[in-house]
């Protein structure tokens, strides 16, 4: 499916000390001849207004465990699936 890489962000407070950490991931892209390593993203809305955010997770395995059960797997994200349940006919 796609190259994916694991990053760490991590907040340093002005005495260097570590406030936050949180990882992200990024995976491989192309457009045109350029290659390049772009964010995974979801959508968020709220007060009327929807923006793409970066998907941060709180350890390094939920981040490995997210890129082989959804990204390899090729897991709808951000969408609405419909799926037909029931088929009734009149007669």
């Amino acid at each position: 499916m796609g190259n994916y890489k694991i990053f760490k962000s991590e907040y340093l407070d002005e005495k260097g000390k570590c406030r936050s950490k949180s990882f992200y991931i990024k995976y491989k892209t192309k457009f045109l001849w350029w290659t390049y390593w772009k964010k995974v993203q979801h959508v968020e809305c709220g007060w009327g207004d929807c923006v793409n955010t970066i998907t941060k997770f709180k350890s390094r395995d939920e981040a490995a465990d997210f890129i082989k059960d959804v990204l390899c797997k090729g897991v709808p994200r951000d969408r609405f699936i419909e799926t037909e349940v029931e088929k009734i006919d009149c007669k």
